[in-house]
């Protein structure tokens, strides 16, 4: 068997996310034809990524804590932002009546952990939107972390996934529990990609399978959506999805040798993270639509409201998150500068 090497930042990884950090937010445009676009490939792409970065080095303890320092916080961070951001909203609104009912239906949207309104919650607690994604890859890591210590993990792993997806038809769990046991097929995979060094050359085969199935899967309106386990024609959504992934992560390496677009891709791909939060807040508290209203873009085509839209969320994710980079910067000086 081939070691496996080991695995820091790679550049074509962080363009390859980038790309699917900004088919993420042209997914929340609610655009059919864009969502038809993005929802063959675009989460499953970071839970490829994420499986093929994911370590074994450590204890299943120490693997948790990680996982919940690096997935969990943010989660909480910014369920938090969405709970005080409630009051400045409703005052701007002036609607101030609102405030504390607002707060506490945010509070109880983050302690559910949804990422949608679709399916059977339990009390009728509604999404607590784009973060959903933190709670599923965490509980897919475990998974997939406990499958690779036993004998036959991927058939473990493809239980699970059954299981988490048929129960989500009747019930869906807090925490996202349920889109993290079917998350576990595509951390799974991407781990086996790391294994067998996938990328050191390319596959052709599979490289052309990932455009054919996007083809075939855009004209069908195949899609895959593990917010809520809404995954049509499963096997073909799902290989689909792989093989898209895989033709998107190459075509990433030759992104690569253009400076500018590398430098842009892995902008988004290497903040991804707070991206996300961010693109959540300005979801929830932007009403880019009443500006684009307000403003009288709806004379124009709709294709060029949509894109106008968009590139107010860019440039509101972008900034912010340029924001939050100096922020962290500075603390980070301040504390070397007490410890030495």
């Amino acid at each position: 068997m081939k070691q496996k090497k080991a695995v820091g930042r790679i550049e074509y990884f962080d363009i390859a996310k980038g790309i699917g950090m900004i088919c993420i937010m042209m997914g929340h445009l609610g655009k059919i034809s864009i969502n038809q676009a993005v929802y063959t490939f675009h989460i499953p792409l970071f839970l490829l990524i994420s499986g093929y970065f994911m370590s074994r080095k450590t204890s299943f303890g120490a693997f948790v804590k990680q996982k919940g320092r690096a997935l969990l916080m943010p989660y909480v961070i910014t369920s938090l932002f969405l709970v005080v951001l409630n009051i400045p909203y409703h005052l701007i609104k002036r609607s101030p009546d609102l405030i504390l009912r607002d707060m506490l239906f945010t509070v109880l949207q983050a302690l559910y952990g949804s990422g949608t309104d679709a399916n059977k919650t339990l009390f009728g607690i509604q999404s607590i939107g784009a973060i959903w994604f933190f709670m599923a890859l965490f509980w897919a890591f475990l998974v997939v972390r406990w499958a690779l210590d036993v004998k036959c993990g991927g058939l473990y792993v493809f239980i699970i996934a059954l299981i988490a997806y048929f129960t989500s038809k009747i019930v869906w769990l807090p925490f996202s529990i349920q889109a993290g046991g079917v998350a576990a097929i595509f951390v799974y995979c991407g781990n086996k990609w790391r294994e067998k060094q996938y990328f050191d050359e390319i596959k052709w085969l599979m490289f052309i399978l990932g455009i054919l199935f996007y083809a075939v899967e855009r004209h069908w309106g195949i899609y895959i959506n593990i917010v809520c386990n809404e995954i049509r024609h499963a096997p073909i959504s799902i290989i689909g999805a792989i093989c898209i992934s895989y033709t998107v992560i190459i075509f990433s390496k030759l992104l690569a040798k253009c400076s500018t677009l590398k430098r842009i891709f892995s902008f988004y791909g290497k903040n991804s993270m707070i991206i996300l939060c961010l693109h959540l807040i300005e979801t929830n508290y932007m009403h880019w639509s009443d500006l684009a209203m307000h403003l009288g873009l709806q004379k124009y085509s709709p294709n060029m409201v949509y894109l106008t839209i968009f590139s107010w969320k860019i440039v509101f994710v972008t900034v912010f998150t340029i924001l939050v980079l100096k922020v962290k910067s500075l603390h980070k000086n301040n504390l070397n500068i007490q410890t030495s």
